[in-house]
């Protein structure tokens, strides 16, 4: 046995070696692993009491590994007998008591908690006894081993470890008085009291106040750290206790005073370690964060908190020069950056109602100051405490816009410059609400900053007037437009690089923002941007380059496109020479602006960007099949460190659904992904145009829908492969009959090809985004493909669906309940389990999204699998109290059923069996279930002919009570007009409901006793103006109602006029109607005009609410 043990720690050895025998020696080991892993197993727990360190480490790594599993190695534990498992488990307890480093018993803690979270507790005999005892065995090591083995078991096994409170709790609290004098020992226990006390649930917040007598020995133990300048240990303590307050901060309740007087002790202290007053200061605002009830309850608490924040922001360096005002790559550099950091934290969780009137009253005594440093913190604060309750920071916007530019005008030049940034940041924050009510005043002010001369404060300005175009109209700059412009063209003269950038970046904004307006400056900018692109040539004006291949494109939609392409054809020229020159070398920032620049030139010329596609396609292609190469990671080796600047442009990921993990060149990824989004574009936008390339690059994107290196690449492959399948399917439509181009098999071959790709590449994807778009882009493929191929095709699409919606379901189920399990102050966790359960809903959505393109096409084999595979599924779903998600996805799926199967047979058996459910949904609560609800009653109504009829006068009681109790009754209206707060989400579900009222009362006049009073009512509910994509079926009602000369839809003495005129403006206004309705509406307005009399029909339209519908019309007939 000692002889293999031998043989064994040299194979360790020559693992270990850099030269030709490592490579024999893991050749060796992996056939060993293979054939007989749990002798490797065994004999890896033997090799951790060598001699050798090195063997030690890798043993232990390799052992984890075993119990782990991974690509290389799979699990060991599967080959166990019981006998090898007790072996194993005995040798790793007895190596815990041997005499071995921390380090190495440390690891041996990870191994034993891997084998712990594979096998179970309860198969791990007396862990927690082991535990208890390694604890009590005094020895000062040994007891730091428990903590670490207890820490580590909270994380594999927080179930079970939680059953054995009493003696944890009791365990901790004697170590923790018991080791008074030894700090190391203290903080170990420390930090596992963090450990398990994250691990509690709400029903166990009783265990946790249990625990909280031990914050009177650790605040002593912290001052006594800090006292000693023991930086380390200290820094380790209040980590800890701001973990604490992360994930449960009700261990501080019953001690909270005196926690917090020490914090605020050492945040105000002037002679300890900045880093001291950044912890304390976190520690403040996190219990602030997740205790804010008991927090605010406190008198004085947060006034004190905010007051210490505004002491942090006077704290400014006066020395410091305008270059380093602003330093985006260290934003803590600045201790004020911590007042700034805590305000804008503790705003948000507190709201407004507290916070604003403490700070605004401090900004005012601030402003009043003749200290610089407070008028700067005064205005610095504005935008922190910007991040509080919207409403109550709005009501308040005009004092603030007051002093921001009485500040604008400050003797001190720091001052302006914080109130300009400032102002950038409340543009952002809340957009558009200041550029809408003070945009003359503030581009006045604005106009005398831009007079000054110091370099900093000029690029400064330039930032803050792109972000003041931001979420704007055009209208409200146009004015000002000549004046900025002179200003900025000024800067375009200057010789500073950053500057030229900044000034650059502001234009190509500000083009973007006012559009057609900005084209008398198109002759001046745009030589400039091609001079930069033709000359500027040096490495220090590559950002200068980028923003002008940026802003040549934004700038270029600005102007007719007869005006740019004359351009177009010098620009396409330079970027060409540029990726023939240096697509080898060209810098990735550089390279993704001229792909974006393709992208906006072919949108701007269309089908004229054709001329082009042989000189950069051939770049196009070379870099979407660019070879990504990478190297796998030896876990055996030092980990990789993606921070360390010899690794610059590196990354770790993972090799698709495998455990292994690659190191890769993130450009050369991003280059490929860039070149399938131009692919995508180019053939979405080109459409037939774009046939010549279409073969090769669909033969390169299909493949990469399951590239396992890279999401985007997946992303941009699926995308790609939509549009190229469009092209073929185009070209074969549209091609002449004696020239086939493209055949029908060619586009059959290609469709199954697509399938093929996706079967695989569906069912193995992870990330749910992605998987989004594989279903959507099969979607679209389906819709495309329409009765030119056969439906037994899409039998295992069919079947991956049913496949993939169960599983979307199970980790939908995981994740409500792991939401019910988790610690509520753990807000992180909780907010991604909802971002998961959402994606879900999202997946689940297109699912039944692609179906119905199906269903459209391929209806008897559709509703064939419906009816075997997903109908008592869905029929369970909208029967029942699920979610409102999953409630709107039954309903869409069986509203497709009613809208595609044009079969009565198949409307009546589905219709009987849920219509009672969705009926009862039209009186819901929940504004999008009713919205759901309603849309398919107003299929159901169109296509239901005598099945829908008998249910109709039922179906509009309930649609009348649903209008009028939500939303939709006149007081909701004047309250719209007053500007009040209204619900969107009820209003659009209301305006679904007017609308499937209309269908009815159109489809099923006969079956309605009371059509001629329902006919006022429902006109009484328009116009709908919300869900514009109601607006084009009710314009259909009426116009066939008007076609029909029903003349209590016309009125009396045409009184309904108005009503029908408003729907039609609002039709036209947003263009949300085809050329054929919109002809049918001229039709109409000329018939009435006509009919009325010119001077009648004026009256009319001047009596339309409100007034801008009736200015609307005007224009609109003015163009007829």
């Amino acid at each position: 046995m000692e002889e293999k043990l031998k043989e064994f720690e040299t194979l360790m050895t020559l693992l270990l070696s850099p030269n030709e025998e490592r490579k024999k020696a893991e050749e060796e080991y992996t056939k060993r692993y293979l054939e007989t892993p749990v002798d490797c197993c065994l004999a890896l727990s033997s090799m951790i009491l060598s001699e050798n360190s090195s063997v030690q480490e890798l043993s232990l790594i390799l052992l984890r590994q075993s119990i782990t599993g991974s690509s290389a190695f799979p699990c060991a534990l599967e080959e166990f007998e019981e006998q090898d498992l007790l072996l194993l488990k005995q040798q790793l307890l007895e190596h815990l008591v041997n005499n071995l480093t921390l380090k190495t018993k440390k690891r041996i803690c990870d191994v034993l908690a891997s084998l712990c979270k594979a096998i179970g507790m309860e198969n791990m005999g007396n862990l927690m006894e082991f535990t208890f005892n390694l604890a009590n065995s005094k020895e000062p090591i040994n007891v730091q081993v428990a903590m670490y083995l207890l820490q580590q078991l909270t994380l594999s096994c927080a179930i079970e470890i939680r059953e054995s409170h009493e003696q944890i709790a009791e365990m901790i609290v004697n170590l923790f008085s018991l080791y008074e004098s030894n700090e190391i020992v203290q903080i170990s226990v420390l930090k596992s009291l963090t450990y398990y006390l994250l691990i509690l649930t709400d029903e166990e917040q009783e265990k946790v106040t249990s625990l909280s007598d031990l914050i009177p020995d650790i605040i002593r133990l912290v001052t006594k750290l800090i006292q000693n300048q023991q930086i380390d240990l200290a820094k380790d303590c209040l980590q800890e206790l701001i973990e604490t307050a992360n994930y449960a901060p009700l261990f501080f309740k019953a001690q909270i005073l005196p926690t917090l007087k020490f914090m605020f002790q050492i945040s105000r202290e002037e002679n300890v370690e900045r880093l001291y007053k950044e912890l304390s200061m976190e520690f403040l605002i996190v219990i602030t964060e997740h205790a804010t009830g008991v927090i605010m309850s406190l008198e004085g608490i947060l006034q004190e908190l905010i007051e210490l924040s505004f002491e942090y922001l006077v704290q400014i360096d006066e020395n410091e020069t305008s270059e380093n005002w602003e330093d985006d790559e260290d934003p803590f550099d600045a201790i004020y950056e911590i007042g700034d950091y805590a305000l804008r934290r503790i705003s948000i969780v507190t709201g407004g109602e507290q916070l604003l009137p403490i700070s605004f009253e401090i900004i005012g005594n601030f402003l009043g100051s003749n200290d610089f440093k407070k008028r700067f913190a005064a205005v610095r604060a504005i935008s922190s405490v910007s991040e509080s309750t919207q409403e109550m920071f709005e009501s308040k916007i005009e004092e603030i816009v007051e002093i921001l530019l009485n500040s604008l005008e400050d003797k001190n030049q720091r001052v302006r410059f914080q109130c300009c940034t400032t102002f950038s940041e409340l543009f952002l924050a809340i957009p558009g609400l200041i550029q809408d009510e003070f945009s003359e005043p503030i581009l006045q002010g604005f106009g005398k900053i831009l007079q000054e001369e110091d370099l900093y404060v000029q690029i400064k300005i330039c930032d803050t007037l792109m972000n003041f175009c931001q979420s704007i109209d055009g209208s409200i700059i146009t004015p000002y437009l000549s004046d900025l412009m002179g200003k900025l063209f000024e800067f375009l003269e200057s010789e500073e690089i950053k500057l030229l950038e900044a000034s650059l970046t502001t234009i190509t904004t500000i083009a973007s923002t006012v559009g057609q307006d900005f084209e008398e400056y198109y002759k001046k900018i745009m030589p400039f941007l091609i001079n930069i692109l033709k000359n500027t040539t040096e490495s220090k004006y590559l950002t200068m380059r980028s923003k002008s291949i940026e802003g040549i494109s934004i700038i270029g939609s600005t102007v007719p496109k007869d005006v740019f392409y004359e351009d177009s054809i010098e620009i396409m020229e330079i970027l060409i020479n540029v990726m023939k020159r240096e697509i080898e070398k060209i810098d990735e920032s550089q390279r993704t602006y001229i792909f974006m620049c393709l992208f906006r030139i072919c949108s701007i010329l269309g089908k004229s960007f054709v001329k082009f596609l042989d000189s950069v396609m051939p770049f196009i292609i070379k870099s979407a099949t660019i070879i990504v190469e990478y190297v796998e990671i030896d876990e055996t080796e030092e980990e990789f460190d993606v921070d360390d600047p010899n690794n610059e442009g590196l990354d770790v990921v993972k090799n698709g659904d495998t455990k292994e993990k690659v190191i890769v060149k993130t450009a050369t990824l991003e280059e490929k992904s860039e070149a399938l989004g131009l692919i995508f574009q180019f053939a979405l936008k080109l459409q037939e145009l774009f046939y010549p390339y279409a073969k090769e690059c669909i033969e390169i994107v299909l493949p990469l829908i399951d590239y396992p290196l890279d999401a985007s690449i997946r992303n941009y492959a699926a995308l790609a492969t939509s549009s190229l399948f469009n092209v073929f399917v185009v070209v074969y439509e549209k091609q002449n009959e004696n020239e086939k181009i493209v055949s029908l098999e060619q586009v059959v071959k290609i469709f199954q090809h697509a399938l093929d790709f996706f079967h695989e590449a569906i069912l193995k994807e992870k990330i749910i985004e992605i998987l989004i778009t594989q279903i959507q882009s099969i979607g679209e493929i389906i819709s495309f493909a329409k009765n030119y191929i056969d439906s037994s095709m899409l039998n295992i699409y069919l079947e991956d669906i049913q496949v993939l919606i169960e599983k979307s379901m199970k980790r939908k189920s995981k994740l409500l309940n792991k939401e019910k399990n988790v610690n509520t102050y753990n807000y992180e966790q909780m907010n991604i389990n909802e971002e998961l359960i959402e994606n879900e809903n999202d997946l689940n959505f297109t699912f039944i999204e692609s179906c119905s393109f199906i269903i459209k096409h391929h209806t008897k084999p559709y509703l064939k699998f419906f009816q075997n595979n997903l109908y008592d599924f869905y029929s369970e779903i909208i029967k029942s109290k699920f979610s409102s998600a999953e409630n709107r996805m039954s309903i869409a799926i069986f509203g497709d059923i009613f809208e595609f199967s044009n079969d009565l047979d198949v409307f009546q058996f589905y219709w009987e069996k849920v219509n009672s459910n969705i009926v009862e949904i039209l009186a819901s609560k929940d504004s999008q279930l009713r919205k759901a609800a309603a849309y398919v009653i107003g299929v159901c109504a169109e296509k239901g002919s005598k099945h829908f009829a008998v249910h109709s006068e039922q179906i509009i009681e309930i649609l009348y009570n649903s209008i009028t109790s939500f939303a939709g009754n006149e007081n909701e209206k004047e309250k719209k007009n007053q500007e009040e707060e209204i619900d969107e989400d009820q209003l659009s579900s209301n305006d679904s409901l007017i609308s499937t009222f209309g269908k009815i009362l159109f489809y099923h006049k006969d079956s309605l006793k009371n059509f001629d009073q329902l006919i006022p009512v429902w006109l009484q509910f328009l116009p709908i103006t919300t869900e514009i994509e109601e607006v084009t079926p009710v314009i259909d009602i009426l116009c066939k109602f008007v076609e029909d000369n029903n003349q209590i839809v016309i009125g009396k003495n045409f009184e309904n006029i108005p009503i029908i005129f408003s729907m039609f403006t609002i039709a036209l206004m947003e263009e949300c109607a085809d050329e054929e309705l919109s002809q049918r509406m001229f039709r109409i307005i000329k018939y009435f005009e006509k009919e009325l009399g010119n001077e009648q029909f004026k009256l009319l339209i001047n009596s339309m609410e409100p007034e801008e519908l009736s200015k609307g019309f005007l224009e609109i007939i003015s163009q007829i």
